[in-house]
């Protein structure tokens, strides 16, 4: 019964989602490092989810349910192909942004671990 009962004060998501409009339903959806890859790897080509759960160390489950956040917020959308499901990032203006936000991540990302490698060597 512990997940039936609400706290008092705290919105549902449902709530929270009309609250924060689309603006904020795609800087949710982006907070993740897990999902800012995906938009990353979707960017190149469609693809079906166990071809992007490869590139994770965490269950097909859970990559799912990162791409329905994405999809959610209208970043990715999903077609079926055969017994698949292949997601690619939609046409947008809000996802080319969360693309452009996520590769300015992974050069930040990779710039601090080029520093680290440095300053390691130094010592």
């Amino acid at each position: 019964m512990r997940g039936l009962v609400r706290r008092a004060g705290r919105p549902s998501n449902k709530a929270r989602e009309e609250a924060e409009g689309a603006n904020g339903a795609v800087l949710r959806a982006l907070v993740d490092p897990a999902r800012r890859k995906l938009l990353l790897l979707l960017s190149k080509t469609p693809m079906p989810v166990h071809a992007l759960a490869a590139h994770f160390p965490v269950s097909r489950p859970m990559v799912s349910k990162h791409l329905r956040t994405l999809a959610r917020a209208g970043l990715v959308e999903a077609a079926t192909v055969g017994r698949e499901r292949h997601y690619r990032l939609t046409e947008g203006e809000a996802a080319r942004t969360a693309l452009a936000i996520a590769a300015l991540d992974e050069r930040y990302d990779e710039a601090f671990r080029n520093l680290r490698d440095h300053l390691e060597g130094e010592n």
